[in-house]
């Protein structure tokens, strides 16, 4: 059973948008897969995986707001930037063997 699924009203029926949350559900359930698991390496490069993919994906989505005028778009930034920021100082922490993947960063 996958810790995180994506429903079909979740779909924006934005091509690049919709497989990059997709891909980005895929590197969290694959995360979570490694929880109580002894190996090291595997884990901190999913979560290097992540951070890629949200860089990309944040990128994406606020270009594409930008440039269809969203209303909402700054606050919607200001999220994906808080985010974004807590899962960087995360993996911060992680590379620098102060953290490790837990059920706390998966729920967050």
């Amino acid at each position: 059973m996958s810790f995180l699924t994506m429903e079909p009203s979740e779909y924006l029926n934005i091509k690049s948008i919709d497989e990059q949350h997709s891909s980005i559900v895929d590197t969290v359930n694959d995360l979570h897969s490694t929880l109580g698991g002894d190996h090291e390496y595997y884990p901190k490069h999913l979560v290097s995986e992540l951070v890629k993919k949200l860089k990309v994906h944040f990128d994406t989505e606020e270009n594409y707001m930008k440039g269809n005028k969203f209303p909402y778009y700054i606050s919607h930034k200001l999220e994906h930037d808080r985010f974004y920021n807590q899962i960087s100082e995360f993996y911060d922490r992680l590379e620098s063997g102060n953290d490790s993947v837990n059920l706390e960063l998966l729920n967050s």
